[in-house]
């Protein structure tokens, strides 16, 4: 899936996330028969640079995701408790919602109200 700044509703869920330097990424959602998903991404623009070194000093995945029932509660948790509320609260789909947050130590925690299989059933476009 390709999605650029433009694109609605996620070209401003990333730019919330992101920043005002990104302009696009490939991104590649998959899931396991039990729900358990992983989402892979390549920016397109600016380019994700050549990684032929092992940069071992960089922090590891860029996210986890947790499924919990009530995204706005847990979020607050997280922030009284020494880490931070990164984005705002966004309605993905009907009754999906998903906010993203950091633990003290900078890691970026996606708490979405649905499961990943639950949020992208049906929701790929379609081959060209």
């Amino acid at each position: 899936m390709d999605i650029s700044k433009d694109d609605e509703p996620f070209g401003e869920i990333l730019s919330d996330i992101f920043g005002a330097d990104w302009a696009g990424l490939r991104g590649a959602f998959l899931a396991t028969a039990d729900g358990i998903g992983f989402e892979l991404f390549q920016f397109t623009s600016p380019v994700t640079p050549d990684a032929r070194e092992v940069e071992y000093w960089r922090p590891g995945p860029f996210h986890l995701c947790l499924t919990w029932p009530d995204v706005e509660a847990l979020a607050r948790h997280i922030a009284a408790n020494g880490g931070r509320q990164r984005s705002k609260v966004w309605t993905l789909f009907p009754g999906r919602s998903v906010v993203y947050c950091e633990d003290p130590y900078r890691n970026i925690i996606e708490i979405s109200s649905a499961t990943f299989d639950q949020t992208w059933a049906n929701r790929m476009p379609e081959e060209a």
